[in-house]
């Protein structure tokens, strides 16, 4: 499936996630691999998913199910609210994303 363009011909979007899910696996002890944090998902979490879809979410070229954002913050060890980046990333300003301030 190729991703959908915007009208300036950049590839749109599909995740608010991903920079934050590949920022926070290489804090891992050993900097976590994407063939790891497949493998906790599907062992740990019941949650199959395969390197290059985890390689697409932290392209921000796939869609995150709510299932699979809440295993990937377990797998990761850290809330989903922290998965979300801090301030509107480009691409998102039109859709009114504005992230809390609470519990940070």
């Amino acid at each position: 499936m190729k991703p959908s363009h915007s009208k300036a011909g950049q590839p749109r979007h599909r995740n608010m996630v991903g920079k934050e899910i590949l920022a926070l696996r290489l804090t891992q002890p050993g900097r976590m691999s994407q063939k790891k944090l497949a493998w906790l998902l599907e062992d740990y979490h019941g949650v199959k998913m395969n390197r290059s879809a985890i390689a697409k979410i932290e392209a921000g070229t796939r869609c995150v199910l709510d299932y699979e954002l809440a295993a990937i913050a377990a797998a990761l060890r850290v809330s989903v609210e922290k998965l979300f980046p801090r301030s509107s990333p480009r691409g998102f300003e039109d859709i009114g994303y504005e992230p809390s301030v609470t519990g940070r």
